[in-house]
């Protein structure tokens, strides 16, 4: 498989093509196949554990060390998105697993903290506005190791971030993406150097600065074509705890294979099954999490929205502990008593380890109907050593977990068609380029006419500027399905009725 011009990140992937049309056991067993390409050399090259890209790592992990050992030294983990959420969840993790790091190990997230939840529109795409984020955290002197991560090589956020370290003394500046440099984004970037204005100039340039890594292990396709939080977001949160076992990080990156061979032996079928009945009737998947599996299921809740198009209420968590774990995020809104003033009775429950140890989650657990709740598989401790550090490892099993049951849980309620996300909420230009690729491949149209579609579903002209359109989509209901009866020839309003008496937005496209 050649990924020619196409980044790897959007590519159909051949082993879930028909994910919509399979047993909840069967999708299982495509969704975690897919993610042992994380490890495996496979169509699309080499994967994690290619000894180039290791040494490359093992490279980096020393100067992370030597950085944190100097009094002013200082390292930043950033990115948009998913990745910006795994930034700054493990710059926190580290700042805890190592006492020493404390204060020198920072994460940003495109659109602060608030952002780890509610997406922010348009701030990815902005230069300016990562750069005013690293600013502070660049001043004054010591040495500086800045990784940015980018899965699919597009977020200008990043992309300028990574503009300002390069022309900063004593600063080792790092990209992250999962995808080969020259297919990186190539649109100009306002606000970068003419030099290397559009993200895959820059990669370039770094690829031939002497303090620079360009880290792209190709880790294959999405089991949800563009659905970056998948394996995109696995692989990141892997790298970024990797790195702080210089000398040790293959080792410590097969402790992740061993558990994923374990989870592919749980059986989750009736879970999954569980869950997408749950959707269908109008309930509520809510994880109830506490201590460290709370972040896991606050990430999940949060990528479900723009992901699927899903209403805020369909994906929640409820969290106990979550201040320990998180303590820059407000997380009032995820506790137990914000969540009772927002119940419905056709919620469904998704208990994770940790839950039962809560008081307060315990005895209301007792009030709940036993139907309702389902638990997922607790973290296997029993597979490694006692001095093993868990936390990370935890955090993946059960992201893997709660990944898998609402991808899925969407695909029953109609959400994906084949592996095409069907209800993409667009709101960065990241987006708003995957759904013009989307409503051409659903509707067999060129993208012109595509876009064309989404002009007129959006009631806007092709002289309105991006920014603006955006943030038209992102309160723009069912946006992808409507572009593309568009583009099929219907009216818009027409297609917006049809809508709106069929819900199953599959079921309308594939009339």
């Amino acid at each position: 498989m050649n990924p020619g011009v196409q980044r790897v990140t959007e590519q159909i992937h051949p082993l879930t093509e028909h994910l919509d049309q399979q047993t909840p056991e069967a999708a299982l067993a495509c969704l975690f196949q897919a993610e042992r390409e994380l490890y495996e050399e496979h169509a699309w090259g080499p994967g994690l554990l290619d000894p180039a890209f290791l040494a490359d790592l093992e490279r980096l992990a020393a100067k992370i060390a030597t950085v944190t050992a100097d009094p002013e030294g200082r390292v930043i983990f950033a990115g948009a998105g998913t990745s910006g959420r795994l930034a700054c969840l493990a710059a926190t993790q580290w700042a805890r697993n190592y006492g020493s790091q404390a204060g020198k190990v920072h994460g940003l997230l495109a659109g602060g903290w608030a952002a780890y939840y509610h997406a922010k529109e348009v701030v990815e795409d902005s230069v300016a506005v990562g750069q005013a984020d690293i600013a502070p955290l660049l001043a004054g002197p010591g040495p500086v190791v800045y990784i940015g991560i980018s899965c699919g090589l597009s977020a200008a956020y990043v992309a300028g971030q990574l503009a300002l370290c390069r022309r900063r003394a004593h600063t080792t500046t790092v990209v992250l993406g999962f995808t080969p440099p020259d297919t990186a984004v190539d649109r100009t970037l306002p606000g970068l150097p003419p030099e290397t204005g559009s993200m895959r100039a820059l990669i370039a340039a770094l690829a031939t600065d002497a303090d620079a890594f360009v880290l792209t292990p190709m880790i294959g396709a999405e089991p949800i074509a563009g659905s970056t939080r998948m394996k995109g977001g696995s692989a990141t949160r892997i790298l970024l705890d990797g790195l702080a076992f210089p000398g040790r990080i293959r080792a410590r990156l097969a402790q992740y294979q061993v558990l994923l061979q374990q989870l592919q032996r749980q059986s989750l079928g009736e879970v999954v099954a569980w869950a997408g009945e749950t959707l269908k009737r109008g309930g509520s998947l809510t994880y109830v999490a506490a201590g460290e599996t709370a972040p896991m299921a606050l990430l999940d809740a949060s990528e479900c929205p723009p992901t699927f198009g899903a209403q805020p209420f369909q994906v929640q968590a409820v969290c106990a502990g979550l201040a320990e774990q998180l303590p820059d995020f407000d997380g009032t809104d995820h506790d137990l008593a914000a969540y009772q003033r927002r119940a419905r009775v056709e919620d469904g429950f998704v208990w994770m380890a940790g839950a039962a140890a809560d008081p307060a989650l315990a005895a209301w657990r007792k009030d709940l109907a036993a139907d309702a709740i389902r638990s997922l598989p607790p973290f296997p401790t029993h597979l490694f050593d006692a001095g093993t550090l868990m936390g990370p490892l935890r955090d993946l099993w059960f992201k893997w977990q709660c990944n898998a049951l609402s991808t899925l849980a969407f695909v029953a309620y109609g959400k994906v068609l084949g592996n095409r996300m069907v209800d993409l909420r667009i709101s960065n230009q990241k987006l708003w380029h995957r759904g013009i690729g989307l409503i051409a491949d659903l509707a067999v149209v060129s993208s012109q006419q595509a876009e064309d579609a989404l002009h007129r579903a959006l009631g806007q002209t092709a002289e309105t500027p991006l920014d603006d359109k955006i943030r038209a989509a992102v309160r723009s209901e069912r946006l992808i399905t409507r572009a593309v009866l568009t583009a099929r020839g219907w009216d818009p309003e027409a297609a917006r009725a049809e809508i709106a008496r069929e819900p199953r937005l599959v079921s309308l496209l594939t009339r």
